[in-house]
Parts: structure tokens; sequence; C-alpha cells
């Protein structure tokens, strides 16, 4: 990380991203750790993430600190994410017998496909949540961290964090419902 710090000509720059490395370099880690298989692979994930973080310095100077850990962990998976998809383009030619799994019966099909219409419902409802209720649930369940981490790295009490989740939970459960509603009630 040290030597991609000294590549930034601007002394600012340089001083907002050391910063915000020191301040997040745990974060980074944690949330790195959970897509790679060593510490020195996720150190590799942090040190490529910091430098698309760069490239969006402008964006991160305007965020607070909630949205600060949201991008940021954005940023940390998508790393190892892009690293797997290489992978696999590489390997698009080679098909394992695995791949095809157990034949499916048709009501494990269709109990899937309602599995699938729910989820899309939650996630609809979940991008209609106010900004900080919506990074807060996604914090939460997306990048599994808890109250008191979501508390320290957004500079937030846990008070607020879980008034942000119980709100944020509430909304969504209210959302699906009456969307359900709303499709039996067009069914009938």
């Amino acid at each position: 990380m040290l030597s991609f710090l000294m590549t930034i000509g601007n002394e600012e720059d340089r001083a907002f991203m050391a910063a915000l490395y020191r301040k997040h370099q745990h974060f980074m880690l944690r949330i790195a750790r959970k897509y790679t298989n060593n510490h020195a692979d996720a150190e590799d994930v942090v040190s490529e993430s910091c430098i698309a973080l760069y490239r969006n310095i402008a964006a991160l100077r305007a965020l607070d600190d909630l949205c600060h850990c949201y991008y940021i962990a954005s940023a940390v998976k998508r790393k190892p994410l892009d690293l797997l998809g290489s992978a696999k383009r590489h390997q698009k030619y080679f098909v394992s017998l695995e791949v095809f799994g157990d034949v499916a019966s048709s009501a494990s099909i269709e109990k899937n496909f309602i599995l699938q219409e729910e989820v899309v419902l939650v996630l609809q409802a979940v991008e209609q949540l106010p900004l900080k209720e919506r990074i807060v649930l996604k914090l939460k369940y997306e990048f599994e961290l808890d109250c008191a981490d979501i508390a320290k790295y957004a500079k937030l009490s846990q008070a607020s964090i879980y008034k942000y989740l119980s709100r944020a939970r509430e909304k969504v459960r209210a959302a699906v419902c009456e969307t359900k509603e709303e499709e039996n009630h067009v069914q009938r």
C-alpha cells in the first residue's frame, strides 16, 4: 500500500488516501478475508481496492462516514469477484459433469421460482429505502457486519444503527406484504 501512495502526485490526495486506508484498513481486510483463501490474498485485494477507490477520489471526498463504509466494502468485495470471474472466463471451455448436478423435480423447481420472486420483491423494497437505512441494512446482511462494527466504522452510536435496521426491516416487510396483496388482488 505504501508504494501505491508514493505514486500519487497530489499531496492532498495522498494524505486523503493514507488517512482513509489507516482508518479502514482492518475493515477492508475483514471484508477481503470473506472472499479469499489466505491473509496474503486479502492484502492483495485491499491494495487493488485502494487503487480502484483512488480512481473515484472525488466521489469519496463527498461521502459521509456511513457512505464511506458501504462504498469501501463494495469496492473490496468487487475485487475478488472480478478475479474469480476472470479465472472462470479462462476455464469456460472446460465443463465438468458436476455442473449439471441432480435432476430437479418439478416441485423443487416451482419452490425455487417462488423463492426467487420473493427475493426480487425484497431487493426492490430495499432499493426504495432512504439512503442511510439502505446502507445500514446492506452492511448488516450483505457484508455480515455486526451493529457494533457498523457503528464504529460509521461513527454512529449503536442505538442509531439499531434504529436504522429496525426501520429498514419494517419498511421492507411492509413493502413486500403490500406488493403481494396487490398481486393477489389483481389475480382475483
